[in-house]
């Protein structure tokens, strides 16, 4: 007898593997698909003696594969199996009905398979004398030689006789060998797994490590132009300091030179006939203050033994200093190694904004109301606002002129003058 060809229906390789290994076992050749379309194209070109079909597989299931099978005249006569872990009699019924002869589980034995070869005379003589198998199939009518009608419907649900000592090492021995093989493959399945997804760890690894090293990167950039602007911000503030300091040392020169000037002419006496007295006042000074004040109270003094009644004329007079802006709007005198062409404005905000009242310390405006509210008293005050005349002419404007220069000429020119007038 030739040797008879199965074909497995199987979406499951594993499901395959183990059918395969128990039907080459009795000696038949074995042809496997994992679709149910696949086997229709196989059957065109082939004819099994055996299908072994699965039930539920991606596209087309097994019993829509057997409704195709039984309504085509090629393949109509083929033995098909349900080999599927679906089970009970209302599946059984309904396999049949489609044109299946029987269904067997998943967990089949290998006597389960040999039960099913016999009934459908696909054993060899020798492997069904020698196999000792004895297993009652449930079928509707006797399985013939030829396939000239369909096979009788199988079921592996009778019960089990018990197998010759032979049968059973035999099949023991090939069940071991089936399992160490389907061990051998999962290992190695799970090797590939185990070394794909490793992969993909890695590479994950590798983008979360990258983004990490973006975000330090952009943190430091931050960093950096942060200290950067707290820097220029400190430059700025320590010129500011720089530029308060230069102001201050200046005042405090034009005080030291105008008490030596008061120092000088403390015991003498302005005549009638005298020229006024010009003592200069320092930008952003309030002019009727401080050493001019002090002026004052020493002229005072040295008239009050004057006979005659005598006015003191006090004229305030402004200047154009070269300047610059600092934060907040104010304005201060531009450095004098500066030059004069890169001063931001060449005016007076300062004095310019005060009216004659605001010229005045609160101290002088009460010495000079004092004064002239004595009763009888000899000795007045008027005080005159003489705008931006000049007392020296500003320097020509030139490429090389300095903003020292500049100042020094509208320091003359900034100025409070001292005349008295005698009655006759």
């Amino acid at each position: 007898m030739t040797n008879r060809l199965a074909l497995i229906v199987d979406d499951s390789r594993s499901a395959r593997h183990v059918l395969t290994r128990m039907l080459e076992s009795f000696g038949l050749e074995v042809a496997s698909v994992e679709s149910a379309e696949l086997a229709l194209t196989y059957l065109q070109s082939a004819r099994p003696d055996v299908i072994f079909m699965d039930h539920l597989m991606p596209g087309m299931d097994g019993f829509a594969a057997v409704r195709v099978l039984k309504s085509n005249p090629d393949t109509v006569t083929i033995p098909v199996l349900m080999y599927t872990s679906q089970e009970g009699e209302m599946y059984l019924s309904q396999a049949r009905a489609l044109g299946a002869i029987g269904v067997l589980p998943k967990t089949l034995k290998h006597a389960d398979v040999a039960a099913v070869l016999q009934q459908l005379n696909l054993l060899p003589a020798d492997s069904t004398s020698s196999s000792g198998v004895h297993r009652q199939v449930t079928h509707t009518q006797p399985v013939h030689e030829t396939r000239a009608a369909s096979p009788p419907p199988v079921s592996v649900n009778a019960p089990e006789h018990k197998q010759e000592a032979s049968t059973t090492q035999l099949n023991d021995h090939a069940l071991s060998q089936l399992a160490h093989r389907v061990a051998t493959e999962t290992r190695d399945e799970l090797l590939l797994l185990n070394t794909q997804t490793t992969r993909r760890l890695n590479l994950w690894r590798g983008l979360v490590a990258v983004c990490g090293a973006l975000c330090v990167v952009l943190l430091l950039i931050m960093l950096a132009l942060q200290n950067q602007t707290q820097v220029q911000l400190d430059n700025l503030h320590l010129a500011q300091r720089q530029l308060m300091t230069q102001m201050n040392k200046i005042t405090e020169q034009h005080s030291v030179q105008v008490s030596a000037d008061l120092s000088s002419s403390s015991s003498s006496l302005i005549t009638p006939q005298a020229a006024a007295e010009a003592l200069p006042v320092p930008y952003g000074e309030v002019p009727l203050s401080g050493a001019r004040l002090e002026r004052l109270r020493t002229l005072v003094s040295n008239l009050r033994n004057e006979q005659k009644k005598t006015v003191i004329r006090i004229e305030t007079f402004m200047a154009d200093f070269c300047l610059n802006s600092l934060a907040g709007g104010s304005w201060v005198t531009a450095p004098d190694a500066a030059l004069q062409s890169s001063c931001e404005m060449v005016g007076n905000p300062y004095g310019d904004a005060l009216r004659l009242p605001q010229r005045q310390s609160v101290a002088f405006a009460n010495f000079v109301d004092g004064l002239n509210k004595e009763p009888n008293g000899k000795i007045s005050v008027q005080l005159v606002e003489g705008g931006h005349q000049l007392r020296v002419a500003y320097p020509e404007r030139s490429n090389t002129l300095t903003a020292g220069e500049w100042n020094r000429v509208a320091e003359r020119n900034q100025r409070v003058e001292f005349s008295v007038q005698t009655e006759p």
